[in-house]
C-alpha cells in the first residue's frame, strides 16, 4: 500500500513558483513557509521534509538575479541613418 506524502503538494507548488520566477526563492517565500508549516506537522511522514529547517521561518539571504531588461532605456530613433561611405557614419 502506498501513501501520499502530505507535503508533496507544497513541493510541487514551490517547483512551479521557482520555474515561473526565474528560480528566485525570494519570490516564493510564502510557499516555502507553507512547506515549513507542513513539515512541522508531518516531518516523520514526509520525504519532502528531509533537509527542511523547521526551527525558524525561512529567511532569504542570497542575491537575486536582476534582469538587464528592467534597466534598458529605449530612445525613439530620430530619423534614418545614412552612411556616406567614409566609415564615419
Amino acid at each position: 500500500m502506498t501513501t501520499t506524502d502530505p507535503c508533496k503538494k507544497f513541493a510541487c507548488k514551490l517547483q512551479q513558483c521557482l520555474k515561473d520566477n526565474i528560480y528566485q526563492p525570494s519570490r516564493c517565500q510564502s510557499i516555502i513557509e507553507e512547506i515549513r508549516q507542513c513539515c512541522i506537522i508531518h516531518k516523520q511522514n514526509s520525504t519532502v521534509c528531509d533537509g527542511i529547517d523547521t526551527s525558524k521561518p525561512y529567511e532569504h539571504n542570497t542575491v537575486d538575479y536582476v534582469s538587464t531588461e528592467s534597466f534598458c532605456i529605449v530612445h525613439p530613433y530620430r530619423g534614418k541613418h545614412k552612411s556616406n561611405g567614409d566609415g564615419k557614419g
